[in-house]
């Protein structure tokens, strides 16, 4: 087995599948904001292996990451070939791949598409959260700059 796999840049979700196996991490390559709102740069571990003329493979999101569970099932299912079969198991909460070998460069293709979806998603969501964060201080601000002033304040 391949050693444990980390980068800070684009990754293959198969790196180097000449091996028998291969095990990696997708880590987060969004901005610090959401470094900080959320400890592990890990996004989701993945583990896939030969099986006869098949790939097999599992993929489990970090819990801190668990929110993205829905995404991601949604997006692998929307660019999901005939030769691509994917379960979820609510109880493990993990996915299951199997596809044929020769598919191998298609399922490296969407799997890395999918990660900079869900990583653009985490950008967006780090965005949103500091916008709100942001009003909310206005807004309390100005309350508190209207009370000083004696203005009564708007509903």
């Amino acid at each position: 087995m391949k050693p444990l796999i980390k980068t800070k840049k684009k990754m293959s979700a198969l790196n180097s599948l000449s091996q028998a196996s291969t095990f990696g991490v997708w880590t987060v390559q969004s901005d610090p904001e959401v470094q900080q709102s959320i400890p592990s740069k890990e996004l989701m571990k993945f583990y896939f292996q030969e099986s006869g003329e098949y790939m097999q493979g599992i993929c489990r999101f970090e819990p801190s990451y668990g929110f993205l569970m829905p995404l991601f099932n949604s997006l692998v299912r929307l660019g999901t070939k005939s030769w691509l079969v994917v379960n979820y198991s609510q109880d493990e909460k993990s996915f299951y791949f199997l596809f044929p070998k020769d598919e191998v460069d298609n399922v490296d293709k969407l799997l890395n598409s999918i990660h900079e979806l869900l990583d653009k998603e985490l950008q967006f969501k780090s965005s949103l959260n500091q916008l709100i964060t942001n009003k909310k201080r206005f807004l309390a601000e100005q309350a508190l700059l209207s009370a000083s002033l004696g203005i009564k304040a708007r509903s």
